[in-house]
């Protein structure tokens, strides 16, 4: 359930139900979601940090690096998510990002 201005409100869903109900378009089959990383902004990024210009990167490397990085994006707003309803919150604010950033960043 979305509330009035984009936040979550009701109840928070478990990650997996709010995986499927985002992927499934209502129709209740399971489906993933595409990932919304552009391989070639993965690239350019991941190039940008190497120490020898002559080090590449492959397109598996790639598109395994833009995964991980969905998977922590959503690991992060499920956290918040959960951290918001334990708060008794109707949306998700910034204040639940940051209480559980320094955990998510150790699991990681």
């Amino acid at each position: 359930q979305t509330a009035p201005n984009g936040g979550i409100g009701g109840n928070v869903r478990t990650s997996r139900e709010l995986l499927t109900s985002m992927a499934s378009g209502g129709d209740g089959k399971e489906t993933m979601l595409e990932n919304p990383f552009k391989l070639e902004t993965i690239s350019q990024l991941m190039k940008a940090n190497f120490e020898d210009k002559k080090t590449k990167l492959n397109t598996d490397a790639a598109k395994l690096s833009a995964e991980v990085l969905y998977i922590f994006v959503l690991e992060g707003v499920y956290r918040s998510a959960s951290q918001a309803q334990a708060e008794g919150a109707v949306e998700i604010d910034v204040q639940h990002f940051e209480k559980i950033l320094p955990k998510l960043l150790l699991d990681f």
